[in-house]
Order: C-alpha cells, then sequence, then structure tokens
C-alpha cells in the first residue's frame, strides 16, 4: 500500500487566457510544485498530475518538474488513472488553486482511517473561498482517499468535476473521517511559538501576491534576534522571489552560513574586526535565507545542527576570537568581559527556551513589558551590529565591553520575566489569566496615552 500524490491543472484562472490555477506562482514557485513538494513530505511514492488540455506554459511547466522529480507522471484523462492507481493504494488530494499549510497536508496523510476530508466547521471562521460540502462542512482542500474509489470515480466521470465528485462519493459512499483544518494550526514546537494556519484560494494574481505574503510573515527565523528581522526579513523574501532561477536550496544555504561563522571566528582572533563582523553577519542572513527556503519553497529541510546548534557554537566562538585578540593588548579583563558575555547569552536562551516549554509562547508574543523585552533583547546577530556601530568610530575594546553590559541588563530583564510568570503559573491558571489581562491593559493604556 503506498500513498500516491494526485493534482489537477484543468481549472483556467480568472485572469484570462486557458492557463490553469495551478501555474500560479507563490515563494518562487508554481502552486502544482508546492504540492507536489507537500506530497513527498508526508511520504508519497509516487505523484500523479491529472492535465487534460496542455498549453505552452503548462507543457514548459510539466518538463522542468519531470526532470526535478523523476516519480512524476502525467495523464491527459481520468479514466487513464485506473491503470496508474492500485485499488490498495492510498491518494493524496490537494485541490488546485489552494495553498494549504504543511501541517494539514502531515495530519491529513499520518491518519490509518480509510477516508479523510479536511474541512472547516461552518461559522465565522470559514474563509470565504471554502466550498460548501453539507450544512455543517466546508472543504478545506485536502483529502486522503482509498485508490479504490479513485478507480471507480474516474472510470465513470464523465463531465463531472473531478476533484468535488471524488470528495462527495467519498462523504456518500465511505466513512470518511473529517479533520477540522483549524485543529491543525497553532504553537509550533520547531519555532517556538504560535504559527497561524496556512490556507489560501488563488485565482487571481493579487490573491497569489497576498498569498506570497502570508507565507513569508510566517516563515520569520529571526524572532530570537528580533531587531534583527527587519533588516534580514525583507532581503531573505526579495532573494527567495528571484531565486528560484538560481535554485537556491536550503541544505547548502545553511552549510555556507557555517563556513561564514567559522570564518568569523577565525577573523575576530587575528584581529580582522571588519571580516569577523561581516562574515558574523552574513552568517545570520544565510541562515535566516536557509529558514525561509524550507518554510515557504518546502525545500528539503538542513540538519537541525545547523539551525539550531551551529549558531550557539559559532556565537561562542565569536566571543572567544575577540578574548584572544584584546588578550595580547588589555590583559585579563578581556578573559572576564567574554566570560560574562557568554553566561549571560547562554542563560538568557536557556531561560527563553524553557519560557517556551512551560507558557506555550515566546517573549515576543507576549502583551506589554514582556513583548518589549523579547525585541530588545541580546541575541548574537544583535550583538554583531551593536558590534560595528562601535566599530565605525574604531572603539572597538569599549564595544566589546558594551556588549558584555548589554547582555547583562538584557538578560537580568529576561530572568525577571521569566520568574514573574513562573509564579504566576504555580499559583494557578486564574492568577495567570489576570496577570496576561493586567499586562495587556498596561500596554493599550500606554499605548493610548
Amino acid at each position: 500500500m503506498a500513498l500516491i500524490g494526485l493534482f489537477c491543472a484543468n481549472h483556467p484562472h480568472r485572469e484570462g487566457g486557458d492557463d490553469p490555477s495551478a501555474l500560479f506562482r507563490v515563494g518562487g514557485i508554481t502552486l502544482l510544485e508546492r504540492n507536489i513538494r507537500l506530497a513527498l513530505r508526508a511520504g508519497a511514492a509516487r505523484v500523479i498530475v491529472l492535465a487534460e488540455e496542455i498549453g505552452p506554459a503548462l507543457a514548459g511547466e510539466l518538463d522542468l518538474l519531470r526532470r526535478r522529480y523523476p516519480m512524476l507522471d502525467v495523464v491527459r484523462d481520468a479514466e487513464h488513472l485506473t491503470s496508474r492507481i492500485e485499488t490498495d493504494d492510498r491518494v493524496l488530494l490537494i485541490e488546485e488553486g489552494f495553498v494549504v499549510d504543511p501541517r494539514l497536508v502531515t495530519r491529513a496523510a499520518s491518519l490509518e482511517d480509510e477516508a479523510v476530508i479536511s474541512v472547516w466547521l461552518a461559522g465565522p471562521a470559514v474563509p470565504e473561498q471554502a466550498v460548501r460540502l453539507t450544512a455543517q462542512y466546508f472543504s478545506a482542500a485536502v483529502s486522503v482517499l482509498p485508490g479504490q474509489l479513485v478507480r471507480r470515480v474516474a472510470k465513470g466521470l464523465g463531465d463531472w468535476d473531478f476533484e468535488q465528485t471524488m470528495l462527495r462519493a467519498a462523504m456518500v459512499d465511505l466513512p470518511a473521517h473529517y479533520l477540522e483544518a483549524s485543529e491543525c494550526g497553532g504553537f509550533d514546537p520547531l519555532q517556538g511559538r504560535d504559527v497561524p494556519l496556512i490556507w489560501h484560494a488563488i485565482t487571481r494574481q493579487e490573491e497569489a501576491d497576498k498569498a506570497d505574503l502570508s507565507l513569508s510573515l510566517v516563515a520569520d527565523a529571526s524572532r530570537d534576534d528580533a531587531p534583527t528581522r527587519w533588516i534580514y526579513a525583507p532581503l531573505a523574501r526579495l532573494a527567495l522571489l528571484h531565486g528560484d532561477r538560481l535554485r537556491l536550496g536550503a541544505v547548502p544555504v545553511a552549510y555556507g552560513g557555517a563556513a561564514l561563522g567559522l570564518l568569523a571566528i577565525v577573523a575576530f582572533a587575528l584581529g580582522w574586526f571588519w571580516a569577523g563582523v561581516a562574515s558574523a553577519i552574513l552568517m545570520g542572513f544565510s541562515l535566516e535565507l536557509s529558514h525561509r527556503i524550507e518554510q515557504v519553497r518546502l525545500d528539503p529541510p538542513a540538519p537541525r545542527w545547523a539551525h539550531r546548534l551551529m549558531p550557539r557554537l559559532a556565537e561562542t566562538g565569536w566571543y572567544a576570537g575577540l578574548c584572544v585578540a584584546f588578550l595580547r593588548t588589555d590583559g585579563m579583563a578581556a578573559v572576564a568581559v567574554a566570560l560574562l558575555l557568554l553566561v549571560c547569552r547562554l542563560s538568557a536562551d536557556l531561560h527563553r527556551h524553557y519560557f517556551r516549554r512551560l507558557f506555550q509562547s515566546s517573549l515576543e508574543d507576549r502583551p506589554g513589558l514582556p513583548r518589549l523585552i523579547g525585541l530588545l533583547g541580546s541575541g548574537a546577530q544583535t550583538n554583531m551590529w551593536f558590534l560595528l556601530l562601535c566599530g565605525l568610530p574604531g572603539v572597538w575594546y569599549g564595544g566589546f565591553w558594551a556588549l558584555a553590559g548589554y547582555s547583562a541588563v538584557t538578560y537580568a530583564l529576561v530572568l525577571a520575566i521569566f520568574i514573574v510568570q513562573l509564579k504566576l503559573l504555580v499559583r494557578g491558571p486564574s492568577a495567570a489569566d489576570e496577570g496576561a489581562a493586567d499586562a495587556a491593559s498596561s500596554s493599550s493604556a500606554s499605548h493610548s496615552g
């Protein structure tokens, strides 16, 4: 029994012409390629594209996709699916023209029910573009159906729409599991913050642009280094939108960032401060870009150590390298500064980690003072930009001391917030809610004032 990805490229978009909605581009790739990557992430062994009319643009895209994905097969008629799908296969369907969240696809594919249909429950949260299935359910565009049903419907499809016919046949003939799409969003442990569920219907270019912006906003890796997000995020988004021709991959970009981090250690130790700062800043940008390529374009992910462990090791090496450089001229005081920096930075990261685990949110997601502390907190990239500003007038050693003081002050603030929230947690949920409400009201009062 294999999981098969099955996608259509049949519905012309509303911009005019004969090109299907599957050719709209989001994050630098077409919706069709995005669905293929979602299927492969979910464990699909093969991918089939149903395209009844193949124009020049679609033909070019399919030729490109065949070279990138050897397991891809294209059929021109629904009836031909019977020779490509076995009765015991499981078929993953993502409706054409939709940008759906990877978590929704992964959850649907992981369920062992005979048929899984993702839905929105009727109510104000239902997106306007969702198709009504029953009085209670609206389609969320993702389903996993048995191969036997797909073969039977494909044989007798006639002039009916393939995707909608499949859904309704499954609802009538099978004990379907209705997976609520809204349950698949929320807190993401890997990113340490609440990540909204991505779901967009694309029929016009303006809707594709909106979806592209939405993907870009949730794929923000620099939140732990909050001040730098305003620098890295626009640059990474620009590089990602125009990087499809270069075929930038998340893995090589992450490895390049790791190499820059190591280069910065050597440069600092040798006293090449400008080269060290430049390499360290470029490392942060490379890891941000790698994370965005993985999240937006669904590239194969870089090893976890490249995003989690390597930045910590590199940062430790930077401060050690600065210590070596200043030790030759300023004596043992440089060692004390380096140790203070390392202890404060590592301790702040540790408290941020446990803050996420205990409270299922990050400082930046909290209202009022916690958010302000999170945004201004010391971080590896923030410190490098700070050191760069100190380097402009040539006060590198003074900048080293300033970094230590800045890290110590922001760590003390992070620790204070952690202790306050922990006390509220120990006192009970009601006390924690009151504390959050008080923080929100104080924040709104300060804004109104």
